[in-house]
């Protein structure tokens, strides 16, 4: 890997890390004004920046506080402007939630390269048939 490849890589796990710690700010300051939003509930398709935005505040609110385990990101495809990054994890509960949840995803970031710097301009996240969930 080159890089920026190097770069996009770790942007995106930074990018997982945080939204999982709430942290949407992290992720709106890496955001195109032109994205497409995929996440694993149906009604996440969303094609504006306004409904990314109001999407991952209300997200991050409501989620529990969690981190990744096991994660393995890579890049998929590449050029000068545009980066795929293809990535699976587990996603756990901390220990000072009320409950356990783990549940293996799997991710697919598009950024592009522009005059701003490094930017999201596509997300898909989705969860794989093995999940748990039981109460602490």
């Amino acid at each position: 890997m080159n890089k920026t490849e190097d770069e996009v890589v770790s942007l995106t796990a930074e990018c997982l890390t945080r939204y999982w710690k709430r942290d949407y700010t992290f992720i709106f300051s890496h955001c195109a004004p032109k994205i497409v939003w995929i996440s694993a509930r149906q009604d996440e398709y969303l094609l504006t920046l306004d409904e990314v935005k109001e999407n991952l505040k209300t997200n991050c609110a409501a989620i529990p506080s969690c981190h990744l385990q096991h994660a393995e990101f890579q890049v998929a495809a590449s050029c000068s402007e545009l980066y795929v990054i293809t990535g699976k994890y587990l996603v756990t509960t901390d220990p000072e939630e009320k409950f356990f949840l783990s549940a293996q995803q799997r991710c697919t970031f598009v950024w592009e390269k522009n005059s701003s710097g490094l930017q999201i301009r596509s997300e898909e996240r989705r969860v794989g048939k093995e999940c748990q969930l039981r109460c602490r």
